[in-house]
Order: structure tokens, then sequence, then C-alpha cells
């Protein structure tokens, strides 16, 4: 069965911008699979992520004096992903 692609897409440097990451990061988060990526029907020089998987992984980037935070963003990820596969 095919993935159909999220509504939320994003381009991959938004996302690399919104985790606060390198090119390089964002490039092996890609390859490993950790974040799907999707072409880009209007530029194919361009690929697309999904803003909500982008931002369930914001909380890896966090530091830990920033808890609270990561525990509310790690929630509000996991809302918005449940939402989207209903």
């Amino acid at each position: 069965m095919i993935d159909q692609q999220p509504r939320d897409l994003i381009t991959v440097a938004a996302a690399r911008d919104l985790l606060g990451i390198s090119n390089a990061k964002i490039a092996r988060l890609i390859k490993a699979g950790t974040l799907r990526c999707f072409a880009n029907a209007l530029d194919m020089r361009t690929k697309l992520v999904s803003r909500i998987e982008a931002l369930s992984l914001k909380p890896q980037f966090f530091m830990e004096s920033d808890s609270a935070a990561t525990i509310f963003t790690s929630a509000s990820a996991r809302h918005a992903l449940d939402l989207t596969k209903g």
C-alpha cells in the first residue's frame, strides 16, 4: 500500500530551520527513514517533509534544561499525529 502524502508538507530547509539543526543532520534523518521525504511536484529540485513529523522530532534536540517545553512539544506532536491518522 502506498503512503498518502501528508497535507502539512514543508521544504526540507524549513524543517531544518524549525528544528535548528544542520543540513547534514537533516539529511541523515531522511536517509535513516526517521523523517519521510516526498517529491515536490511543482519544483523537482526541492524535497518536502511533514511539518508534524518534523515537530515530533524536536524534543530530541532540546537540552535538559528545556524539559517542560520538551514534554509539551512531544505531547502536542503525538496528538497532532493521532489526528492525521484518523
